[in-house]
């Protein structure tokens, strides 16, 4: 799962975080995330705050901005020293 499609496939956190873990162990350090898309919005916005609740196929199925914020710190885990 180097390029998850979240945007209309919901993975858990744990799922990604997981991912991420493997992605590292394995020294891949290329994460394309597909979070949202034109047919779905499951990320949370402080902009536009209603914009998760309709997009989401699922109201329990939105990455939060707490979620989105642990990824961000687990992905700086998968950055390499240059050789």
């Amino acid at each position: 799962m180097t390029r998850p499609d979240t945007a209309r496939r919901f993975f858990t956190v744990r799922a990604i975080k997981r991912a991420l873990d493997l992605m590292a162990l394995h020294k891949l350090n290329v994460f394309h995330w597909h979070i949202v898309d034109v047919e779905a919005f499951p990320a949370e916005s402080r902009v536009f705050p209603e914009l998760s609740g309709r997009g989401a196929f699922d109201a329990r199925a939105v990455y939060t901005q707490e979620a989105r914020h642990s990824f961000n710190d687990a992905m700086h885990s998968l950055r390499l020293p240059s050789a």
